[in-house]
């Protein structure tokens, strides 16, 4: 039996630099890797015969759920916010 340690290969240097260990999804924006199992960089569906049944549902459904709170709410900045409170201008 073959066990593949997804968390390792989610953490490692090698392929994600020096900050693996650091939450940072802008690395994902330009990035060719595809959650999808065809990219052995990053399984967290698994992949091959092994991979998620509901891996399609689960990306539409993240879509569905975005959508839906941003149309559900009413998303506003606190009036006295400013740049250096928030880090964002």
């Amino acid at each position: 039996q073959v066990v593949i340690n997804a968390w390792a290969i989610g953490r490692e240097a090698a392929t994600w630099g020096p900050d693996a260990d650091e939450f940072r999804p802008e690395r994902h924006l330009d990035s060719s890797v595809d959650f999808r199992g065809q990219d052995f960089e990053l399984i967290p569906f698994g992949a091959g015969r092994r991979i998620c049944p509901a891996i399609s549902f689960a990306a539409v459904l993240n879509e569905v759920v975005l959508a839906n709170l941003v149309h559900r709410f009413d998303w506003r900045l606190p009036v006295e916010s400013t740049e250096e409170q928030t880090g964002v201008a």
